[in-house]
């Protein structure tokens, strides 16, 4: 009884060794790569992992191995000190239970959670076109966009709704605002 405790102790330690080697090997690349793209790193200690600034934007990511390991009084703290600072709070992480999608944005009571990938995409401007909805994964609808798409193709508002499964009043919809749609329809 004695071994088999030490072995559990022993083992705990291992994991939590290799988890701080992972969540430190995450942070690395994180921070070479925000310095390869001409942002101002730190890393620290506390709420967040890295502080970056580039120009007049300022990111401060927590890095995670699963996104659902983050508590409430932490997420109020980022929060907090993101709102004192002017800056944007960002969880970068491997997975929420599951492995994150690439270019999907979720979130974890109102901060972003991303993927290293997605998180890499966005500082090079190639933006996330996935989110994560409480209807499962949505798509964002430029309404204007997709009238004047829908219009170069020659389709009218019935044509395009029997394609794509939804009314022509819904198209209408789409097109005079901003919308999601669920990846099942886009």
């Amino acid at each position: 009884n004695k071994y088999l405790h030490y072995f559990r102790i022993t083992n705990f330690k291992k994991l939590c060794v290799l988890q701080n080697s992972m969540k430190s090997s995450l942070i690395e690349k994180i921070s070479l790569f925000l310095l390869k793209k001409d942002h101002t790193v730190k890393t620290l200690a506390g709420s967040f992992d890295i502080i970056a600034r580039s120009k007049d934007k300022i990111l401060l990511i927590n890095v995670l191995e699963d996104a659902n390991s983050v508590d409430e009084n932490n997420i109020e703290s980022m929060k907090k000190i993101a709102g004192y600072v002017n800056g944007v709070p960002l969880i970068i992480a491997e997975k929420t239970g599951r492995k994150l999608q690439d270019n999907a944005v979720y979130s974890r009571a109102g901060i972003f959670t991303i993927s290293i990938e997605t998180f890499k995409n966005s500082i090079e401007n190639k933006m996330p076109l996935i989110r994560a909805g409480n209807a499962g994964m949505v798509a964002h609808i430029i309404g204007n966009k997709l009238k004047e798409l829908r219009e170069d193709e020659g389709l009218s508002l019935n044509s395009l709704s029997r394609k794509i499964g939804v009314s022509a009043r819904m198209i209408a919809k789409y097109e005079s605002r901003n919308a999601e749609i669920t990846m099942q329809k886009a």
